[in-house]
């Protein structure tokens, strides 16, 4: 072959071209982001849109279904689902796998752009984003303190720890759980307004009014011009109390006359608790592409220039960390990869019984995987556990096309010919057989790289990784392996008998071997002479075999036990924030009394769409070796006692990590025109899904209505008084859920 020729007549070439590909890896290593499962693109878009106040029926008709058939009409959609909860509206637009995700949160943001423009005053600004499953918090900071108040331990948290862990590099998102923020509250006295003859629309017109800046233009004089600016902003809760709302006789009234002036916090909207004591959470995500690990000790370098300052008695702990398990995850593989690498180098020792034939063999693994780190980068790749597994199971393919090449050379200087005649004959006559071989590897895995469906996207680095590593070993085995074989003489190679305590051993090892063989060729001349015999077990072996395959069942990626799990429940509707926070220390003292257990951080009213009657535990066990039981061992336990407790309702128990996020396995879908004829037969699928044996945590998202007070406006009565009923809603509004 000529590219062999080539390396073996310019040595310094081939040596150089090897070191090039080994620098390239290196180099591509340290830039290399590091993450636990790869980062899957899914063309899926999210539309959220808030209606304080409104109902789900309210909200699907004036928001759901105008977004839902605006997104329809766009090219390459799959499948729309709408969920419209109380004061809010969640739309999932999911296109073909082929369209670009980009491209297709793109066309949703122009579509809902189009829509917004119709909606009512009262609803929010739609916001439109790309899915990502591995979206889970990477890092959960607890912010506590025995001495400071609630509000002073959120303005701190909002104004001085989230704003600094925000310029970590690699963070994306910090969000704020269980915080209360100042707030001002107006108490209006409706007796003193009536006396006065005010109502609500004047009070709020002029606070609106009067605690606002102005842009008032510029003036200038010959030499410098001035920006003129109107300051209204009001400092100070006594200063709000001075304003005047109204003027009756030529006597001004101010606030502080109809109504009391409080400096305050807003009510609790969601509620952390970490072991059963209230604190505030921040949790971080990391930025899509982000190194993980990197992005980690960021985040720590940051938490303790933070705890420097820290006010007195406030602490900062991370409760989780994601890139604990990415690094454990990755430590574990790496672990695998450099056993099995070291393993092959030994076999290979054992039965070529030649140093120098190892060496030369062996150094086909580490440019290999160092030089597919290159590939890698290029491609866009990341570290994972996907890319390394790729890596591991390559090393026995990698050095096979070395042990063959270096094997015939070896067997041609063995018959008399030179070094170099032996490196030249010895490759050409071995080489379209060992490009055969390779390239059959490289015709099973290419096409997973480029598999279709989720699989395929996951499958994707694992299938391109394998091609790429096995077409440079094969580039090595036709370069460097005989290159060396030609200028580095084995004198065992020659016939030289070999003397020590390890070349007798070896010996008797290939004498071992040589009787092996001897028995091997004795049953392969049994089998040729019983052809029936051999078929007919071979049909059973493989019939049998396929006859076992729904015995041994199958699932999207093994159960991994992390240490960690998600306990979602819910209470009644309309429940309040504390009677929920009520139920979830019960259940954390349920979950108590299993002895694995080690933390529990509750998230109440602050997940996906939740209301004030959902929450959602985040329990940590201890470590692996220091329990006899998995975590999966846990669920059935914990699952008979929450099912028990009054007042709850169980939503799922699961597993944390994996890749795609969590999730239950099965959704059944059921349609109609008639919204209580979907709400019955749901009930009904629902109580026979439960009694499928294995089958746990059915939940339906058919929830029943949350308690609410329904006003009807005496329209004759509100003419003859002059009063709309926009105007009956905005007071209303006003005295129930402020301004």
């Amino acid at each position: 072959m000529w590219l062999t020729r080539v390396a073996i007549g310019n040595p310094y070439l081939a040596a150089v071209a090897m070191l090039a590909i080994v620098v390239l890896g290196l180099f591509s290593w340290q830039r290399l982001s590091v993450e636990e499962f790869p980062d899957i693109r899914f063309p899926v878009a999210v539309v959220t849109v808030g209606y304080p106040g409104a109902a789900p029926s309210v909200v699907e008709s004036e928001v759901t279904r105008p977004l839902e058939e605006a997104v329809n009409a766009i090219n390459g959609v799959k499948n729309i689902r709408s969920y419209s909860f109380e004061g809010s509206s969640v739309v999932v637009v999911e296109f073909v796998l082929t369209i670009d995700p980009n491209r297709a949160v793109q066309d949703v943001r122009d579509k809902v752009a189009g829509v917004q423009g119709r909606f009512r005053r009262e609803i929010g600004v739609p916001t439109v984003n790309q899915v990502n499953p591995n979206d889970d918090p990477m890092m959960t900071v607890i912010v506590a303190s025995a001495s400071a108040s609630p509000r002073t331990l959120t303005t701190h948290a909002d104004q001085v720890v989230r704003k600094r862990l925000q310029t970590v590099p690699g963070v994306g998102e910090v969000q704020l759980v269980g915080g209360v923020k100042r707030e001002l509250r107006v108490h209006i006295d409706p007796y003193r307004m009536q006396a006065l003859g005010l109502d609500t629309t004047e009070v709020v017109n002029a606070l609106r009014n009067a605690n606002q800046d102005f842009p008032a233009g510029r003036v200038q004089d010959i030499n410098r011009d001035y920006s003129v600016r109107l300051s209204g902003k009001l400092a100070s809760p006594e200063a709000f109390g001075q304003i005047t709302v109204g003027v009756r006789n030529g006597a001004p009234i101010r606030l502080d006359d109809v109504a009391q002036v409080l400096d305050g916090q807003e009510e609790y909207n969601s509620l952390a608790l970490i072991n059963g004591q209230r604190a505030l959470s921040i949790e971080i995500k990391s930025a899509r592409g982000a190194n993980v690990v990197d992005t980690s000790a960021g985040v720590y370098a940051a938490l303790d220039e933070l705890r420097k300052n820290l006010p007195a008695g406030m602490t900062l702990t991370v409760i989780k960390d994601q890139s604990r398990q990415v690094k454990n995850s990755l430590a574990d593989v790496k672990m695998t990869l450099l056993e099995g690498a070291a393993l092959t180098v030994l076999i290979v020792f054992v039965f070529l019984a030649s140093w120098r034939s190892t060496v030369i063999t062996g150094l086909t693994l580490p440019i290999a995987l160092i030089g597919t780190l290159f590939a890698i980068a290029v491609a866009g790749f990341t570290l994972n556990v996907m890319t390394l597994l790729a890596l591991s199971l390559s090393i026995g393919l990698l050095i096979d096309d070395a042990i063959v090449v270096r094997e015939n050379i070896v067997r041609h200087a063995r018959m008399g010919k030179g070094h170099y005649q032996a490196a030249v004959d010895g490759t050409e006559e071995i080489g379209l057989a060992v490009l055969a071989t390779t390239l059959t590897v490289v015709a099973v895995f290419l096409p997973v790289g480029f598999m279709g469906g989720i699989i395929g996207k996951f499958f994707q680095q694992f299938g391109l990784t394998v091609t790429v590593a096995v077409l440079i070993s094969l580039l090595v085995s036709f370069t460097l392996d005989p290159m060396l074989s030609s200028i580095w003489h084995d004198p065992h190679a020659a016939g030289a008998a070999a003397r020590g305590r390890l070349a007798q051993a070896l010996a008797r090892f290939e004498a071992w071997m040589d009787r092996q063989a001897e028995r091997y060729a004795r049953a392969l001349a049994w089998a040729l002479a019983h052809r029936k015999t051999t078929l007919a077990a071979a049909s059973a072996l493989f019939v049998g075999s396929l006859l076992l395959a729904p015995v041994v069942g199958g699932e999207f990626v093994p159960k991994s036990d992390t240490g960690k799990f998600i306990v979602k429940f819910k209470t009644a509707p309309g429940s309040s924030l504390e009677y929920t926070e009520a139920k979830a220390r019960e259940v954390e003292a349920l979950l108590r009394r299993q002895p694995e257990i080690k933390d529990v951080y509750s998230n109440i009213g602050g997940g996906f769409a939740a209301g004030r009657n959902q929450a959602t535990l985040r329990v940590f066990t201890t470590p692996k070796a220091e329990r006899e039981r998995s975590v999966f061992a846990l669920f059935a336990p914990i699952r008979q006692d929450i099912t028990q407790l009054a007042g709850v309702q169980l939503e799922s128990i699961e597993a944390e990590g994996g890749p795609g996020g969590g999730g239950k396995p099965v959704r059944v879908g059921i349609r109609g025109a008639d919204f209580a004829t979907l709400a019955v037969i749901a009930n009904q699928l629902r109580g026979k899904l439960a009694a499928i044996p294995h089958v746990s945590d059915v939940e339906s998202s058919f929830d029943d209505a949350d308690p609410a007070l329904s006003v009807e406006v005496k329209r004759d009565a509100a003419a003859r008084a002059g009063v709309n009923l926009d105007r009956v809603g905005a007071t209303l509004s006003t005295l129930l859920a402020g301004t």
